[in-house]
């Protein structure tokens, strides 16, 4: 069972941390990555020649400037979930301001709602905040001094660094992509649950609007003098003359 493509257990957890890219070793190492691979991608190319080099290198080109592209969308997208938090935090805490004198049953609603609230908010916010975090993104500008040492035409040379600098960048691009995924359904639920927090409050401001007024009871109709108050004053009556 897996829950937004990936164990509960994981998802739940999510401040975990995930081991970069490059960072990584046995099994989870991608290629891109093996100190070897470069060397063996060098071996390929050099069986071609400079024009069709050039144009693998412009393909490779293209999908770099791709990915710097979705770095960025990526990271923008982050920032306006924070936001997010902060708006569903705001009606949340309006909402609360409704329960003074509700009954118990929707005190506790609000608080499991609130609860659940806080919860992913929290992870909502730790997630986008991850998004933004200082990675190693490979560029694919040829160092000058490695140049004049290679054994190789300049075009070799150039379609080597931009088939790695392609190759690692979208592996590391991995990262940041998975926890907008994960920092977005965590704010879907806070979007829920602010929607059922307006559902508590709600009904409980009605109830409170039906109940009846345990006030001071009003006087009965019966026990109220007709005759005159001792306190107002007298009333002269005025008899005619015979």
């Amino acid at each position: 069972m897996q829950f937004n493509g990936q164990p509960p257990q994981r998802f739940l957890a999510f401040w975990l941390p995930i081991t970069p890219a490059h960072q990584r070793t046995g099994d989870e190492l991608d290629e891109a990555f093996d100190p070897d691979w470069p060397q063996a991608v060098e071996k390929k190319l050099a069986k071609l020649n400079d024009s069709d080099l050039r144009v693998l290198t412009d393909d490779w080109l293209r999908d770099i400037a791709s990915q710097e592209s979705t770095k960025s969308s990526v990271e923008s997208r982050a920032n306006a979930l924070l936001l997010t938090v902060g708006l569903v935090n705001g009606l949340a805490a309006i909402a609360g301001s409704t329960l003074v004198g509700a009954a118990a049953i929707w005190v506790i609603l609000f608080f499991v709602g609130a609860a659940v609230l806080l919860y992913s908010a929290t992870a909502t916010a730790f997630l986008a905040l991850r998004v933004g975090q200082v990675r190693q993104w490979t560029s694919a500008v040829p160092d000058p001094k490695e140049i004049g040492t290679r054994k190789q035409s300049l075009a070799l040379h150039r379609a080597v660094e931009t088939c790695v600098s392609s190759h690692r960048n979208a592996v590391v691009l991995r990262d940041p992509v998975g926890y907008l995924r994960d920092a977005q359904a965590y704010a879907l639920i806070a979007v829920i649950s602010v929607a059922f927090l307006a559902m508590v409050s709600t009904g409980a401001s009605v109830t409170k609007s039906q109940a009846p007024d345990r006030g001071l009871p009003s006087a009965s109709p019966a026990l109220v003098r007709s005759g005159p108050s001792p306190y107002s004053s007298p009333t002269t009556r005025i008899l005619p003359t015979p």
